[in-house]
């Protein structure tokens, strides 16, 4: 697979504030990025710079083996969709997937307007406007007016966000059946963890304008590679460890676990909830402690077990054959897991 985009060394200042600080990275063909973050993080400032919205105050941005820098936004082979939509509300919805088509033919207008609807399963809507269509047919709209000059690169801000929960798992699996049909590299930012796992073929998490790790959904939630990660796409209990030789470690206040990889010394060790178990898991590590409290979110119970080092860690447990009962608060509890399950960070 080759690279469509770089962004090499990329600066983006707002007077004294860096909202991008020499950040690099590479976007390739056929690919559904998802950049993640909290806000603030430089998430929509980077597609802005990308688009030609904002002026970058070093680096460049290359696409498709050509630095799209200099270039005004109209000149560049990128769209973007906005978290609002931006339909303009006295065109019909035709109109409006029309409006970038121009220099083409009426004919060729019609026709791809035409191939658009169909694309966004929008057959015989395209003479109403978009106050008298759903949220998730407007965010089709948006799509199909995105897509219809044919760009290298659609960029997509957020464009979920507006949605109910319903509509917008319905709307994700369109999104991925869409790109996968036409061949076109998506960036989309969100701050949704569900999204960016269920969509994405690379995901990018960003932290003050830096981009702190990359990879594909699974690399980066089974392996994250710093704190920050760990606590920001998903869940993680952390705890502070000392690792000696051979697998075995200190958890202070705890006692000995055994762990997989790295260095001697202090470290820190993540947890995923659903990687631990309470009162069960023979032949791993185990933790007594006391249960605080019990959640129940229907398909899962989710569990808080303070330890004896007064840390409190939560266990997610499944719930495939229903609950008949919670139990006590205050009840003992021990807490398992597989040493291979435990990540190790940096501290």
């Amino acid at each position: 697979m080759s690279a469509l985009l770089r962004v090499e060394g990329l600066t983006v200042r707002h007077g004294a504030t860096v909202a991008l600080d020499d950040f690099s990275l590479t976007i390739d063909d056929d690919e559904l990025f998802v950049l993640l973050g909290e806000s603030g993080s430089g998430k929509t400032t980077l597609l802005r710079a990308i688009a030609g919205f904002v002026p970058p105050s070093a680096g460049r941005i290359v696409l498709g083996g050509v630095d799209i820098g200099p270039m005004p936004p109209h000149r560049r082979p990128v769209n973007t969709v906005f978290q609002s939509y931006a339909l303009f509300p006295h065109m019909s919805v035709a109109a409006n997937v029309a409006f970038g088509l121009r220099g083409m033919d009426r004919a060729a207008v019609r026709q791809r307007v035409a191939e658009m609807l169909a694309l966004v399963r929008l057959e015989g809507m395209a003479d109403r406007r978009p106050q008298q269509l759903s949220g998730g047919q407007q965010q089709r709209v948006a799509l199909a007016r995105g897509l219809a000059p044919r760009p290298a690169l659609l960029l997509l801000d957020e464009p979920l966000s507006a949605l109910d929960r319903a509509l917008r798992a319905e709307t994700r699996e369109e999104l991925v059946r869409l790109r996968r049909q036409l061949g076109t590299s998506f960036v989309l930012v969100t701050h949704d963890q569900q999204e960016a796992l269920t969509m994405a073929d690379r995901i990018g998490v960003m932290r003050d304008g830096r981009m702190v790790q990359v990879g594909t959904p699974m690399a980066v939630y089974e392996r994250p590679n710093c704190r920050f990660s760990a606590e920001f796409l998903g869940a993680a209990n952390i705890l502070p460890v000392v690792v000696g030789a051979g697998g075995q470690a200190e958890l202070p206040g705890l006692g000995a676990v055994r762990v997989v990889g790295g260095a001697p010394g202090a470290m820190l060790l993540a947890l995923r909830p659903e990687r631990l178990r309470l009162d069960g898991g023979e032949g791993g590590n185990r933790l007594n402690g006391v249960l605080q409290a019990s959640m129940y979110g229907g398909e899962t119970l989710t569990h808080s077990v303070l330890l004896a080092n007064g840390a409190v860690v939560r266990v997610t447990q499944a719930l495939h054959d229903g609950l008949t009962a919670l139990r006590p608060i205050g009840s003992a509890a021990t807490v398992s897991w597989a040493p291979e399950a435990g990540v190790l960070l940096p501290s």
